[in-house]
């Protein structure tokens, strides 16, 4: 779906039924619907360009743990007004989750994907405090990179487990 830069659309279904193939550790996550008007509200404010068309593509949680993937379209790149927006709209999110003690969410992760990140001056300062957020810009080949990393590891930590086991002897 990726290589044949179909709609971000196709993608979001698809890793929507599928989230644990993007990592392991997202096995239980299930699209979350309780944060329409919050999540509808942060996109008037700041999300108005049409490379976000909105809102955000995609918000899976799982326990107390929410989850926002966005997913640019193909060919753009995220340039550090991406990142500006992205995270005003995290912000945004983030302080209402807050505010609504009753959700019962404690942690909020956020991805930005698209197929390349432009490294203009002063982009690296902003990527790492993305990442003290638990907020992350990536490229589609870098979260694929990552997911096959995640499950090779996941499969030959259960291959030591039960190394006789012939579901996972050639792994």
């Amino acid at each position: 779906r990726i290589k044949d830069k179909q709609l971000e659309n196709a993608v979001r279904d698809y890793i929507a039924k599928n989230p644990w193939l993007i990592s392991p550790q997202w096995e239980t996550f299930a699209v979350e619907k309780r944060l329409t008007s919050i999540c509808d509200g942060a996109s008037k404010k700041a999300l108005s360009d049409e490379s976000f068309a909105g809102r955000v593509d995609l918000i899976l949680s799982s326990g107390k743990q929410l989850l926002l993937l966005e997913f640019m379209r193909p060919s753009l790149k995220i340039d550090r007004d991406h990142l500006n927006r992205f995270n005003e709209y995290l912000d945004i999110i983030q302080e209402n989750i807050e505010a609504s003690t009753a959700l019962g969410f404690d942690h909020i992760t956020g991805y930005l994907v698209a197929d390349e990140l432009l490294k203009p001056a002063g982009m690296a300062q902003a990527l790492k405090s993305m990442k003290d957020k638990d907020r992350y810009a990536m490229s589609w080949n870098d979260l694929i990179a990552q997911a096959k990393h995640q499950w090779k590891e996941f499969l030959e930590h259960i291959k030591l487990r039960a190394p006789d086991d012939t579901r996972v002897k050639n792994v």
